[in-house]
């Protein structure tokens, strides 16, 4: 159960690694170690909205394996103060947590494989912290957030295999507890994957239904009573755009239009194009906060989860919060220029009422439940992810009528291979109708692979490249925006690193350079003057036109 809370960096983690030190030095056993630290970090996981009661002490495992403390998927083993120092007790701890994780992922059969992916062990003896990390797949696995000491080898000196992965062992430092609060609050929530979305945002969810629904309502009831409005403007603009995307496939799937009304559960004689900009409206509002929320992880900017406290607005103050979102205010706090740009699907604000603020409230409540780590934790779980969502949230048959065919992950992986990239960062990779961007999250994902390999790795160095190099264009903005989340989520392991190096040199023009990390991503059939002083102001690069640089 996950309550009202702080951010894992609001927690002072200063003060609980002087009183961890403090209680290291007068314990002489990992018992005593234990009675003394659990306290400590049960206050901070309390403060994160962790319910400490599901915390179970001496449990065993399937196999009767004894552990020392265990909170949901997340394993703690206390070591005797100074025992994680020599290589030969760092191991012997790795292979008891290897153990422990192995023998109670037997009590998930047959769903082994992903308790074991979501699962953290960690070892502590009051001086340092080990974490034990499992992937079925051969990848990087690395800390939520950079720790300090690891700067200079951010990733393991040899390729990670599949199988388990030890990372650390760290000091019990600021850095590497913030860490540990990170991986026992994703413990407590739902991963953020397609399939779990859509049990909560789907056509299936009466919430999407409702929603849907009444943002239909809100739209037709603007254009009947209202000789002239934003919303009409905005509508008419989306109408004009995708009339030139979807063409004579609209009047093909037309026929459809009771059908994908009772997808939602609506009645029939609803009008496709509404229905269809109702469902657009739905899943724009989705993406933005999830982007948002991942952005939310970066406790450099200094700001908190946007759903957190969404759920206890009035209207009045909701319609506020969401209008800040809307105007890009909140990208530009973390570090985005123009991420909304162009955007059609803020019309809502313009229709608001009781009716769609307690719509918007309970989105806002679901998505809380999330865990925005996951493209950190669980990469796999993330991959394309909007578009797989969008596949579970419109209809079959309307997306075929339209002309809306994904390309498979696996067919993107054989043509670029075919074309010769081999994830050399170096190398330009453009997609001039990127979509939802699944070509470029693939090219993103060989930058990693070939990573695998090198025993050290400048994080922000091959951000930095992927962000100039790897680049998309597309005419249909609901895809723009699709392709700017999906990029941001395959990023996410790179936002971090990227970002110290920014703050490292504010004056440069480098840090609002990199503000645009995902400028390519752009719609263009709005062209700008490339030499204008206001495009190219100190270094700035835009979302906002079809010119990638």
């Amino acid at each position: 159960m996950v309550n009202k809370s702080k951010e894992y960096w609001q927690i002072n983690t200063k003060s609980m690694v002087e009183r961890i030190k403090t209680a290291a030095k007068s314990a002489e056993t990992e018992e005593d170690l234990k009675m003394a630290l659990e306290p400590i970090f049960q206050k901070a996981y309390q403060q994160i909205g962790i319910n400490i009661e599901i915390v179970q002490y001496e449990k065993r495992t399937a196999l009767r394996a004894q552990m020392d403390a265990v909170y949901g998927y997340l394993i703690v083993e206390y070591k005797r103060p100074g025992k994680l120092q020599s290589s030969r007790d760092i191991k012997q701890a790795e292979s008891q947590l290897q153990k422990y994780l192995t023998e109670e992922s037997l009590s998930h059969r047959p769903n082994e494989q992903e308790f074991l992916e979501k699962a953290v062990g960690v070892a502590i003896d009051g001086q340092k912290i080990v974490f034990v990390r499992y992937s079925r797949t051969e990848r990087i696995l690395s800390t939520p957030i950079p720790i300090e000491e690891a700067q200079k080898e951010l990733f393991p000196s040899k390729p990670v295999a599949v199988g388990f992965c030890r990372l650390g062992p760290y000091d019990i430092k600021e850095d590497s507890l913030a860490n540990l609060l990170i991986f026992v609050r994703a413990a407590a929530r739902r991963p953020l994957t397609a399939e779990d979305l859509a049990l909560a945002f789907g056509p299936d969810n009466p919430l999407a239904r409702q929603a849907v629904s009444e943002i239909y309502s809100a739209a037709m009831r603007s254009q009947r009573f209202s000789k002239s409005s934003r919303i009409k403007t905005f509508y008419k603009e989306w109408d004009r755009i995708f009339g030139v995307v979807y063409g004579q496939e609209l009047k093909k799937a037309e026929k459809e239009a009771a059908e994908t009304a009772g997808f939602y559960g609506m009645p029939g004689g609803v009008r496709l194009k509404q229905l269809l900009f109702s469902i657009h409206t739905y899943y724009a509002f989705l993406m933005k906060v999830i982007a948002i929320e991942l952005l939310a992880l970066q406790k450099h900017q200094g700001v908190v989860s946007f759903v957190k406290d969404l759920g206890n607005l009035n209207d009045a103050k909701l319609k506020d919060r969401l209008a800040r979102l809307e105007s890009g205010l909140d990208f530009v706090e973390r570090g985005i220029t123009n991420f909304l740009e162009a955007d059609f699907f803020r019309w809502y604000l313009d229709a608001w009422s009781p009716t769609l603020a307690s719509i918007f409230r309970n989105i806002a409540r679901s998505m809380a439940e999330f865990e925005p780590t996951t493209p950190i934790l669980e990469p796999e779980w993330t991959i394309d992810l909007l578009k797989k969502l969008y596949e579970l949230i419109v209809p079959k048959k309307l997306r075929h009528d339209l002309g809306e065919y994904y390309t498979p992950d696996w067919l993107a992986q054989y043509l670029i291979q075919k074309s010769g990239y081999d994830g050399d960062v170096s190398v330009r990779f453009l997609d001039p109708a990127c979509g939802s961007s699944t070509f470029l999250i693939q090219a993103i994902q060989m930058v990693k692979d070939k990573m695998v390999s090198k025993k050290r790795v400048e994080m922000g160095k091959v951000g930095q490249e992927i962000l100039n190099n790897i680049v998309g264009f597309d005419l249909n903005p609901l895809a723009v925006l699709a392709a700017r989340t999906n990029y941001l989520i395959a990023f996410s392991p790179f936002i971090p690193y990227v970002r110290l190096v920014c703050q490292a040199d504010l004056n440069s023009g480098f840090f609002v350079r990199f503000c645009s990390y995902t400028n390519y991503l752009c719609q263009n059939w709005w062209m700008e003057d490339e030499s204008s002083s206001v495009y190219h102001d100190k270094g700035r690069l835009y979302f906002s036109s079809g010119y990638a640089g």
